[in-house]
Protein backbone atom coordinates (compact mmCIF):
# COMPACT_ATOMS: atom_id res chain seq x y z
CA UNK A 1 0.00 0.00 0.00
CA UNK A 2 1.45 3.34 -1.10
CA UNK A 3 2.22 5.28 1.86
CA UNK A 4 2.20 9.06 2.07
CA UNK A 5 4.81 10.97 3.41
CA UNK A 6 4.48 14.18 1.66
CA UNK A 7 1.08 16.76 2.28
CA UNK A 8 -0.53 18.06 -1.08
CA UNK A 9 -0.05 22.08 -1.04
CA UNK A 10 -3.17 23.44 -2.81
CA UNK A 11 -3.44 27.18 -3.72
CA UNK A 12 -6.68 28.60 -3.19
CA UNK A 13 -8.40 31.26 -6.05
CA UNK A 14 -7.83 33.77 -3.29
CA UNK A 15 -4.35 33.50 -3.13
CA UNK A 16 -3.92 31.65 0.09
CA UNK A 17 -1.33 28.81 0.78
CA UNK A 18 -2.63 26.04 3.24
CA UNK A 19 -1.59 22.21 3.22
CA UNK A 20 -3.54 19.12 3.30
CA UNK A 21 -2.49 16.23 4.42
CA UNK A 22 -4.40 13.04 2.75
CA UNK A 23 -4.88 10.68 5.15
CA UNK A 24 -3.77 6.99 5.28
CA UNK A 25 -5.77 4.90 3.62
CA UNK A 26 -5.90 2.17 6.03
CA UNK A 27 -9.58 2.41 6.13
CA UNK A 28 -9.66 1.82 2.21
CA UNK A 29 -10.18 -2.43 1.96
CA UNK A 30 -12.68 -2.77 5.00
CA UNK A 31 -14.50 0.14 3.90
CA UNK A 32 -15.29 -1.00 0.65
CA UNK A 33 -16.15 -4.21 1.95
CA UNK A 34 -18.22 -2.33 4.32
CA UNK A 35 -19.84 -0.95 1.27
CA UNK A 36 -20.36 -4.22 -0.80
CA UNK A 37 -22.43 -5.29 2.76
CA UNK A 38 -24.68 -2.70 2.39
CA UNK A 39 -25.31 -3.51 -1.45
CA UNK A 40 -25.63 -7.05 -0.27
CA UNK A 41 -28.74 -6.01 2.30
CA UNK A 42 -30.12 -4.24 -0.78
CA UNK A 43 -28.83 -0.64 0.22
CA UNK A 44 -28.17 -0.43 -3.09
CA UNK A 45 -28.92 2.88 -3.87
CA UNK A 46 -25.86 3.95 -1.12
CA UNK A 47 -23.60 1.95 -2.86
CA UNK A 48 -24.13 2.67 -6.31
CA UNK A 49 -23.82 5.71 -5.16
CA UNK A 50 -25.20 8.21 -8.30
CA UNK A 51 -28.84 9.48 -9.54
CA UNK A 52 -29.76 8.08 -12.98
CA UNK A 53 -26.99 5.54 -13.64
CA UNK A 54 -28.72 2.43 -13.84
CA UNK A 55 -28.55 0.92 -17.00
CA UNK A 56 -25.74 2.82 -18.29
CA UNK A 57 -22.91 -0.06 -19.76
CA UNK A 58 -19.56 2.08 -20.62
CA UNK A 59 -18.46 -0.65 -23.00
CA UNK A 60 -15.23 1.31 -24.49
CA UNK A 61 -13.25 0.07 -27.21
CA UNK A 62 -10.98 -3.05 -27.14
CA UNK A 63 -8.05 -1.09 -27.42
CA UNK A 64 -9.63 1.21 -23.96
CA UNK A 65 -10.06 -2.06 -22.45
CA UNK A 66 -6.86 -3.55 -22.98
CA UNK A 67 -4.63 -0.25 -22.07
CA UNK A 68 -7.36 -0.52 -18.75
CA UNK A 69 -6.21 -3.73 -17.90
CA UNK A 70 -2.25 -3.48 -18.61
CA UNK A 71 -1.85 -0.01 -17.64
CA UNK A 72 -0.89 1.03 -13.74
CA UNK A 73 -1.99 4.41 -12.12
CA UNK A 74 0.39 6.69 -11.90
CA UNK A 75 -1.04 9.74 -14.47
CA UNK A 76 1.63 12.76 -15.59
CA UNK A 77 1.17 16.06 -14.74
CA UNK A 78 3.18 17.69 -17.28
CA UNK A 79 3.35 21.84 -18.74
CA UNK A 80 3.04 23.08 -15.99
CA UNK A 81 2.76 26.72 -17.26
CA UNK A 82 -0.29 25.42 -19.33
CA UNK A 83 -4.16 26.87 -18.84
CA UNK A 84 -5.54 23.12 -17.74
CA UNK A 85 -2.88 23.35 -14.49
CA UNK A 86 -4.59 26.32 -13.35
CA UNK A 87 -7.88 25.11 -13.86
CA UNK A 88 -7.11 21.64 -12.38
CA UNK A 89 -6.04 23.66 -9.52
CA UNK A 90 -8.92 25.80 -9.09
CA UNK A 91 -11.40 22.68 -9.65
CA UNK A 92 -8.99 20.85 -6.49
CA UNK A 93 -8.74 24.13 -4.25
CA UNK A 94 -12.81 24.52 -4.74
CA UNK A 95 -13.25 20.42 -3.47
CA UNK A 96 -10.86 20.88 -1.59
CA UNK A 97 -13.28 22.97 0.62
CA UNK A 98 -15.85 20.49 1.03
CA UNK A 99 -13.80 17.88 2.83
CA UNK A 100 -15.45 15.98 5.43
CA UNK A 101 -18.80 17.18 3.87
CA UNK A 102 -20.93 14.64 4.07
CA UNK A 103 -22.47 11.45 1.45
CA UNK A 104 -26.52 11.54 0.11
CA UNK A 105 -27.24 9.22 -2.95
CA UNK A 106 -29.37 11.24 -4.78
CA UNK A 107 -28.48 15.14 -3.14
CA UNK A 108 -30.01 17.87 -4.44
CA UNK A 109 -27.51 20.01 -7.08
CA UNK A 110 -27.37 23.60 -6.55
CA UNK A 111 -26.80 23.51 -2.75
CA UNK A 112 -23.28 22.36 -0.69
CA UNK A 113 -24.49 20.96 2.63
CA UNK A 114 -24.01 17.19 1.35
CA UNK A 115 -23.13 15.35 -1.99
CA UNK A 116 -23.06 12.34 -4.20
CA UNK A 117 -20.36 11.32 -6.37
CA UNK A 118 -21.64 13.55 -9.27
CA UNK A 119 -23.06 16.33 -7.70
CA UNK A 120 -19.74 17.02 -6.26
CA UNK A 121 -18.24 16.61 -9.38
CA UNK A 122 -20.49 18.75 -11.04
CA UNK A 123 -20.36 21.38 -8.33
CA UNK A 124 -16.21 21.84 -8.25
CA UNK A 125 -16.06 21.91 -12.02
CA UNK A 126 -19.30 24.66 -12.46
CA UNK A 127 -17.66 27.91 -14.13
CA UNK A 128 -15.00 25.89 -15.99
CA UNK A 129 -17.06 22.96 -17.61
CA UNK A 130 -20.72 22.59 -17.43
CA UNK A 131 -20.81 18.73 -16.74
CA UNK A 132 -24.06 16.37 -16.81
CA UNK A 133 -25.54 15.60 -13.66
CA UNK A 134 -25.14 11.54 -13.18
CA UNK A 135 -21.91 9.70 -12.87
CA UNK A 136 -23.03 8.01 -16.07
CA UNK A 137 -23.30 10.99 -18.16
CA UNK A 138 -20.13 12.53 -17.21
CA UNK A 139 -18.36 9.82 -18.64
CA UNK A 140 -19.55 10.46 -22.05
CA UNK A 141 -18.21 13.57 -22.38
CA UNK A 142 -14.63 15.29 -22.79
CA UNK A 143 -11.84 13.02 -24.47
CA UNK A 144 -10.83 9.65 -23.34
CA UNK A 145 -7.79 9.66 -21.45
CA UNK A 146 -5.46 6.26 -20.58
CA UNK A 147 -5.38 5.24 -16.97
CA UNK A 148 -1.49 5.89 -17.48
CA UNK A 149 -1.46 9.02 -18.92
CA UNK A 150 -4.13 10.92 -16.08
CA UNK A 151 -3.59 14.49 -14.95
CA UNK A 152 -4.94 16.27 -12.32
CA UNK A 153 -7.97 17.33 -13.32
CA UNK A 154 -8.92 14.37 -15.43
CA UNK A 155 -12.96 12.47 -14.10
CA UNK A 156 -12.13 9.05 -13.14
CA UNK A 157 -14.77 6.47 -13.48
CA UNK A 158 -15.39 3.20 -11.88
CA UNK A 159 -18.61 0.52 -11.45
CA UNK A 160 -19.73 -1.47 -8.43
CA UNK A 161 -17.41 -3.48 -6.83
CA UNK A 162 -17.60 -7.71 -8.11
CA UNK A 163 -19.80 -6.38 -11.02
CA UNK A 164 -19.16 -8.14 -13.88
CA UNK A 165 -20.09 -5.60 -16.50
CA UNK A 166 -18.75 -1.62 -17.03
CA UNK A 167 -21.34 0.08 -16.03
CA UNK A 168 -20.05 3.46 -14.24
CA UNK A 169 -21.41 3.90 -10.92
CA UNK A 170 -18.92 6.12 -9.16
CA UNK A 171 -16.95 9.07 -10.54
CA UNK A 172 -14.23 10.48 -8.64
CA UNK A 173 -11.44 13.52 -9.67
CA UNK A 174 -8.24 12.81 -10.03
CA UNK A 175 -5.44 14.65 -7.88
CA UNK A 176 -2.34 13.21 -9.44
CA UNK A 177 0.34 10.27 -7.77
CA UNK A 178 -2.25 8.17 -8.18
CA UNK A 179 -5.00 9.96 -5.31
CA UNK A 180 -8.34 10.92 -5.80
CA UNK A 181 -10.96 13.24 -4.59
CA UNK A 182 -14.41 12.39 -4.38
CA UNK A 183 -16.97 11.35 -2.11
CA UNK A 184 -18.85 8.23 -0.85
CA UNK A 185 -20.79 6.67 1.95
CA UNK A 186 -19.38 7.34 5.53
CA UNK A 187 -17.26 10.13 5.75
CA UNK A 188 -18.16 12.47 2.46
CA UNK A 189 -15.76 14.04 0.82
CA UNK A 190 -12.35 12.74 0.79
CA UNK A 191 -9.41 12.05 -0.85
CA UNK A 192 -8.05 8.38 -1.74
CA UNK A 193 -5.44 6.37 -3.13
CA UNK A 194 -6.76 4.72 -5.64
CA UNK A 195 -4.28 1.55 -5.86
CA UNK A 196 -5.53 0.44 -2.37
CA UNK A 197 -8.82 -1.44 -1.60
CA UNK A 198 -10.80 -2.01 -4.80
CA UNK A 199 -10.46 0.81 -6.70
CA UNK A 200 -8.22 -0.55 -8.54
CA UNK A 201 -10.58 -3.68 -10.09
CA UNK A 202 -13.34 -1.13 -10.53
CA UNK A 203 -11.41 1.22 -12.73
CA UNK A 204 -13.41 1.36 -15.66
CA UNK A 205 -12.61 4.43 -17.59
CA UNK A 206 -11.44 8.26 -17.58
CA UNK A 207 -11.85 11.74 -19.22
CA UNK A 208 -10.25 15.10 -19.52
CA UNK A 209 -12.34 17.50 -19.73
CA UNK A 210 -9.49 20.38 -18.74
CA UNK A 211 -7.72 22.12 -21.39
Amino acid sequence: MKKWTKAIALTLMLGTSYTVAPPLHTFASSYDNGRYEWNQNQNDNLYNGDMGDYGYSYGGSQQETTNNNQEAAGGQDDNSGAAWVQKADTVIAKGNKFLGRPYQFGAEYGQTNEFDCSSFTKTVYNGLVDLPRSSAEQAGIGQWVAKSDLRKGDLVFFKTKGSSSNKVTHVAIYVGNGTLLHTYGEGGVRYTDMNTGSWNERYVTARRVLN
